[in-house]
């Protein structure tokens, strides 16, 4: 992701991170992506899946907590249905 730094000189140090990372493995298959979004405050948002399967969800806040949460199959059904309608 994108890393940027202001009040280095002077005034309040701040680092932002925003864009978004895209991981893989090959050897568990797994994949996914987290979305950096400074604007909401360091919120993180992202997917962990294996095949078009979502496993895991990732939500919470870059400098506070983090959050990896199963995704159970009726939830991961209607995401990847409302993603068909889109």
């Amino acid at each position: 992701p994108l890393v940027s730094a202001s009040g280095i000189l002077y005034g309040k140090l701040r680092v932002e991170v925003y864009d978004t990372l895209e991981l893989s493995c090959e050897k568990t298959g797994f994949y996914g992506k987290i979305k950096f979004i400074w604007a909401s405050h360091g919120k993180i948002e992202g997917e962990i899946k294996k095949g078009d399967k979502i496993i895991y969800s990732i939500s919470g806040n870059i400098n506070n907590q983090t959050f990896l949460k199963k995704v159970k199959e009726e939830k991961e059904k209607k995401r990847r249905e409302e993603g068909e309608e889109r």
